[in-house]
Order: C-alpha cells, then structure tokens, then sequence
C-alpha cells in the first residue's frame, strides 16, 4: 500500500513494508509487522530529497497493524 501526498511544495511518498528479512534471508518472526517509510520528494520530480525514512512504534519495534 502506497499513497502520495502534496505538503508545501514538496511531495510525500509514505509506503508500508512488511514480511522484512535480517541479514542472510533470516526471518524476523512469524508475524514481523509493518513498518511506514517515508520518501520526500523534490518539487516537480521524483527524485528523493533524503534517504528514505523509516517508522516504527517504541524501542524500534515494528507496527502491529499496516493501519
């Protein structure tokens, strides 16, 4: 799930990941959770002003629902 917003100029891509992996395809758990990332986008284009952002709930453990 992916949405796009327009925020004084600039536009924000915020998507939601879940099912990610530690190092060597080592999964995290059965259920790992959702994490938000956040991409800020120059005015006009595509490209990405910063490195992605990335949300996740107290003591960087992932959300519980995509919600």
């Amino acid at each position: 799930m992916a949405q796009t917003f327009d925020y004084n100029g600039y536009t924000l891509q915020i998507a939601i990941q879940s099912d990610f992996q530690t190092r060597r395809g080592e999964r995290v758990s059965r259920n790992p959770g959702y994490v938000a990332v956040v991409r800020i986008c120059e005015p006009g284009t595509r490209l990405s002003r910063f490195a992605p952002l990335r949300f996740v709930e107290k003591a960087g453990r992932p959300y519980v629902s995509d919600v």
